[in-house]
C-alpha cells in the first residue's frame, strides 16, 4: 500500500471518530456507535477494511431497525466499482 493511501484510510478514520466523539448525543446508535469506536476502532490498514467495518456497522443499524442487511462482499461493487451488470454506467 503505498504511503498516500496509507494516509487517507488513517485520515479517515480520525475524522470518523472526531465526528462521532464531538457530537453531542442524540439518540441510542450515536452511543452504540462510540463505544464501538472504543472497542473496535476501524482499522487503517486497507480500503477493503474500513470499508468492511463501515458496512458491518451500518448492518447493524439496519438490524436494530427490522432492515434488510447489506452483502457486505459486495460493498466496493456498489460504492466503488459499480454493479457488474453495468446497471449504475452513463
Amino acid at each position: 500500500m503505498s504511503s498516500r493511501h496509507s494516509g487517507l484510510i488513517d485520515g479517515t478514520t480520525s475524522v470518523l471518530s472526531a465526528v462521532v466523539f464531538s457530537r453531542p448525543r442524540l439518540q441510542g446508535s450515536d452511543s452504540r456507535l462510540r463505544c464501538r469506536l472504543k472497542v473496535s476502532p476501524p482499522p487503517a490498514q486497507s480500503q477493503e477494511q474500513l470499508s468492511q467495518w463501515l458496512c458491518d456497522v451500518h448492518n447493524g443499524v439496519n438490524e436494530r431497525l427490522g432492515k434488510p442487511l447489506f452483502d457486505c462482499s459486495r460493498v466496493n461493487e456498489r460504492w466503488r466499482d459499480g454493479w457488474k451488470d453495468g446497471s449504475c454506467d452513463g
